[in-house]
């Protein structure tokens, strides 16, 4: 019997009466030994000695069973079922606490079998939160005390770094939320919202928070790390929750979905008529626009002033300003008339949002604009990608205004990626290009169309 095999007998295995049923586990040079029990009844389960198999440590065959106790088939059946369960938990737990590299106790043992046998188990209250509970695991990997289970050598650097990226993810997702993130409220529904948190752009310009679209390897080590530590308080006491073992715990296999709008659009969302009790989206509609004819963040454009607006020395009207992001200054050419109506309507003195206000009022805003056609996409939801249609308004947000300045300058008037970059501030190529969105057809007709022109040259 190897370490961590269960092994099932019999308490009174001589006697006459029903028996209960003993499992034991045995580790290094302790055991856990206790009554099998029925998760529902919480009854213990018992077994006439006549009917247990002694050498295999089971109940007999129901062919077996005498005339006599023929009442007792039922009973027996019910047994082994539940042995087989018992059998197949104690195998997961024991790959578990290999890879995990998980120190076992006997307490430790004992709760993980309940728990996953279905067990009411009463949870310790978890004051700590996952956030002060990753600080001290970074802590740990800082001083030395917390070293890599498998080489029992210390932490690197940058996976410290990695660990402290995920605690800054972590914490602004709580922040932007309102609710703190505890061990047992972590389920199906908290992971979806957090890797669509991790998958998209964000920007709250309240808290001086930004952070980009992430691909779904960076989300993945994000992942791997929230998992390690769900592990490692789980091991230390300090959690209960084992859902980071469920199917659904992976990392998203797909790039982020986005969409942004053409200049049609752009043009219908100018357009709209804004009065009544609508009066109220008109500034977060000028606003918005601003985003979508100059590529700017919402931290950017709500900064912008009448000293902001110059002239180059060829007379190209541009706006002129330094990012809050990077705090590099950005040179952006004014190429769209509607922008200075805007400045104008405003005497360039703009008003103030926020960006979880902008985020909800361009939703509405596009509905009243008309821009409600389905659109089709793929996201990855309890561990499953599956296939999702909305009505377009519904997908809108603030960055929508950024990514579709960058998309329509360089699908429609082929402006090169680098002087693009120049002003969203992109550092490849390779994430300037999934940024901007450009449908297959649409790169069809361009390819098209420029190797037509080509052709007419000669």
């Amino acid at each position: 019997m190897s370490k961590y095999d269960p092994q099932f007998s019999l308490k009174h295995p001589h006697g006459e009466k029903p028996s209960e049923i003993r499992l034991r586990v045995y580790f290094n040079s302790q055991e856990v030994v206790y009554n099998l029990v029925d998760p529902v009844t919480e009854e213990v389960y018992k077994i006439l000695p006549k009917l247990w198999d002694k050498i295999n440590k089971r109940p007999v065959l129901a062919t077996n069973i005498p005339r006599s106790l023929r009442h007792e088939t039922a009973n027996v059946r019910a047994i082994d079922a539940f042995m087989k369960k018992v059998i197949g938990v104690c195998a997961e737990i024991k790959e578990y606490v290999r890879v995990n590299q998980i120190a076992v106790t006997p307490e430790y043992w004992k709760e993980q079998v309940k728990i996953r046998l279905g067990f009411k188990v009463e949870k310790k209250v978890e004051e700590m939160t996952v956030s002060q509970f990753t600080k001290d695991v970074i802590s740990e990997m800082e001083q030395g005390e917390l070293l890599i289970p498998k080489t029992k050598e210390k932490y690197s650097s940058g996976t410290i770094t990695s660990y402290r990226y995920f605690l800054n993810m972590l914490e602004m997702f709580d922040v932007i939320r309102g609710k703190v993130t505890y061990f047992n409220s972590i389920d199906n529904d908290w992971y979806d919202d957090f890797i669509r948190f991790l998958t998209f752009e964000v920007e709250y310009v309240e808290f001086d928070f930004y952070k980009e679209d992430l691909s779904p390897n960076t989300i993945g080590k994000h992942v791997k790390n929230l998992k390690m530590l769900m592990g490692l308080a789980l091991s230390r006491g300090v959690s209960t929750s084992i859902e980071h073992t469920k199917k659904y715990f992976i990392k998203p296999k797909e790039d982020a979905f986005a969409v942004y709008l053409t200049e049609e659009e752009l043009r219908k969302i100018y357009d709209v008529e804004l009065s009544g009790e609508n009066a109220v989206l008109d500034k977060y509609r000028d606003m918005f626009l601003i985003g979508c004819y100059t590529a700017l963040r919402v931290s950017d454009y709500k900064k912008i002033d009448g000293s902001c607006f110059t002239t180059t020395a060829e007379g190209t009207r541009v706006i002129d300003m330094p990012t809050q992001k990077t705090k590099n200054r950005v040179t952006i050419p004014i190429v769209y008339d509607e922008l200075i109506a805007i400045a104008e309507k405003y005497n360039y003195d703009f008003p103030c949002i926020t960006s979880q206000k902008l985020n909800d009022a361009i939703k509405e805003i596009a509905r009243l604009a008309g821009i409600t056609n389905p659109v089709t996409y793929f996201a990855t939801k309890g561990g499953e990608t599956r296939q999702f249609t909305e009505p377009k308004h519904k997908l809108i947000s603030s960055h929508t205004g950024r990514r579709s300045a960058a998309t329509n300058l360089y699908n429609i008037y082929d402006i090169p990626a680098y002087n693009l970059m120049l002003i969203t501030g992109h550092k490849s190529i390779d994430n300037f290009m999934k940024y901007i969105k450009i449908a297959r057809e649409e790169n069809a007709d361009k390819i098209s169309k420029r190797v037509k022109e080509k052709k007419d040259e000669k």
